[in-house]
């Protein structure tokens, strides 16, 4: 009977194993940090609150810098931890150049209430476009952010788009990670960006660092593949997935938006 046991127990740990990736999944999705954004840290980068209402009732804090009246508008989705007040670096790469920067929030994140689930994402990023007035926009996701990023850009008419170290999908990079275990079938937040991208009638940019480990590379080429034109690729080679900020990636940055001066969208 030994092996019975054996068999018993592997089949319990197994199933111990799906349930807790089931139950505990948005635990490792999301990452909030329960701290207000750092507001004077954000105000003297030359940001101001705005408020944002969402559909179902949430009122959130998004914040903006203006920038030159002659340029778009860029809106930073962030990604799974942190806050708004985290992310003045990497916009300081388009700020630097004299475009208005959003950095949108999300319900749970930087001191708002609510608690993160894909929908929930997806609505406070419709009610920060909707607050943040007229446009034109260019949408910047950052990491989980370019799912919520690519579902703005099938439900908008933007400028542009920028991905910074994107997946395929959270079900597929959730399958690379917990070999062994349903993991797609699990996933209930899956933001599919690989089924999206196509739709996306924008210029393209896609941004992703050959050493990051959290989102390999692959994934963001993937994605730029199945991208229309016109799209463009700028591979860091020395960067990971938390470091992107640098000269090589400005650089990109700013040839990319200033491409995109000559032909804005219709209203």
């Amino acid at each position: 009977m030994g092996w019975l046991a054996a068999i018993g127990s592997a089949a319990a740990l197994y199933a111990a194993a799906v349930a807790y990736m089931y139950f505990g999944q948005r635990g490792f999705l999301y990452h909030p940090s329960a701290k207000p954004a750092d507001e004077a840290a954000l105000r003297a980068a030359g940001y101001a609150p705005f408020p944002v209402s969402t559909a179902d009732g949430l009122r959130l804090t998004a914040w903006r810098r203006n920038g030159d009246a002659r340029k778009p508008t860029i809106v930073l989705f962030h990604g799974n931890a942190g806050d708004a007040s985290d992310r003045i670096e990497i916009a300081g790469q388009a700020a630097r150049h004299g475009y208005g920067i959003v950095l949108a929030t999300y319900r749970g994140f930087g001191g708002n209430p609510g608690t993160p689930t894909e929908d929930g994402l997806y609505a406070d990023a419709r009610a920060t476009l909707d607050a943040a007035g007229a446009g034109p926009f260019v949408l910047w996701g950052e990491s989980l952010g370019t799912g919520v990023a690519t579902k703005m850009a099938n439900e908008r008419r933007v400028l542009g788009v920028i991905l910074q170290s994107p997946y395929i999908s959270v079900a597929d990079r959730a399958a690379e990670m917990f070999v062994g275990l349903p993991a797609r079938r699990l996933v209930t937040d899956r933001f599919d960006s690989a089924s999206r991208i196509a739709a996306i009638g924008a210029p393209l940019l896609v941004v992703h660092g050959a050493l990051d480990t959290l989102i390999p590379i692959a994934h963001g080429k993937a994605l730029f593949d199945a991208a229309n034109p016109p799209k463009t690729f700028v591979e860091l080679a020395d960067r990971g997935h938390g470091d992107m900020a640098g000269p090589e990636f400005e650089a990109g940055l700013a040839e990319f938006l200033g491409s995109l001066a000559l032909s804005r969208p219709a209203p």
